[in-house]
């Protein structure tokens, strides 16, 4: 009833009492955020105030589809309204407890920057959108990551992805002052562009200098990917052929080669054997 002037006006409303269709379906909570957000339409006040009267009824639903409904809201164009939304309608602590300390402490400067820097990603995937809304909390380590992600039913890999994120969100702090083993490790990981992208939209929201984001995005632009990731000089199989016994130095000396040869001060087996030589000499 109403449908097609609501759509003319760009408005999402429950049909009917929105109480009762939410509790016909409790996914409806997100999915109202969601299509408001994903359409830039209105959510209708009677909708609205339903959903945060039943925010809390969020955790009948599960993590799966909880998670499949953030995907979609967070990799969208209109993302930024979807987390804003999430919050007017008291959805975001339900589901991301681990905001909390940012919508209750941070004070409205630190959530205006989280929105855009959001909203200034280009094409984010999910880990990389996820980031960009965690960013600003700290200390936020490995095993916070792992338990938001274990709760949401994330695969591994997600998991994994937004450690990485979340753990490199310093490193190109003086990058041009580091060493060039350092900026080829960090670089070649898989996710260096998505880094890249995340910390451009950083500076962006904050208006801070964007020296050390373009030094690497020039660096992976004209660096060929033989020079950035070369194949090792040695291997472990080659220290045990030498005569050497496996144990847990190998590891630090190969370490040691690989970094040498990625700055540039060594090309060749026979001068990684030397070093190795050199190293186990001390």
């Amino acid at each position: 009833v109403g449908g097609r002037g609501d759509l003319d006006n760009r408005i999402v409303r429950a049909i009917g009492e929105p109480i009762e269709r939410f509790t016909e379906d409790k996914l409806r909570l997100l999915r109202a955020i969601r299509f408001t957000a994903n359409l830039g339409f209105e959510l209708d006040k009677q909708t609205a105030d339903g959903v945060r009267m039943m925010a809390r009824e969020i955790h009948a639903v599960s993590p799966e589809r909880i998670t499949q409904e953030l995907k979609r809201m967070l990799t969208d164009p209109h993302r930024r309204l979807s987390l804003e939304l999430l919050r007017e309608s008291q959805l975001l602590p339900e589901i991301l407890p681990e905001m909390k300390p940012l919508l209750e402490n941070s004070g409205e400067e630190s959530w205006k920057r989280t929105c855009e820097r959001l909203s200034k990603l280009v094409d984010p995937d999910f880990a990389t959108a996820v980031s960009a809304i965690l960013f600003d909390l700290e200390p936020f380590p490995a095993s916070e990551v792992n338990g938001l992600g274990r709760r949401l039913k994330w695969s591994n890999q997600e998991i994994e992805d937004l450690t990485w994120l979340i753990g490199s969100r310093h490193a190109i702090e003086e990058i041009q002052t580091r060493s060039l083993s350092y900026i080829k490790r960090l670089l070649v990981h898989p996710l260096a562009g998505n880094l890249l992208t995340l910390l451009r939209a950083d500076v962006e929201t904050r208006q801070a200098g964007l020296e050390a984001v373009e030094f690497c995005e020039q660096f992976l632009a004209t660096t060929p990917r033989d020079v950035l990731d070369p194949p090792p000089l040695l291997t472990g199989d080659d220290l045990v052929r030498r005569g050497m016994k496996p144990g847990p130095k190998f590891r630090d000396l190969l370490e040691r080669v690989r970094d040498a040869q990625l700055e540039l001060r060594i090309s060749t087996p026979e001068e990684a054997w030397n070093l190795i030589q050199e190293f186990t000499s001390q």
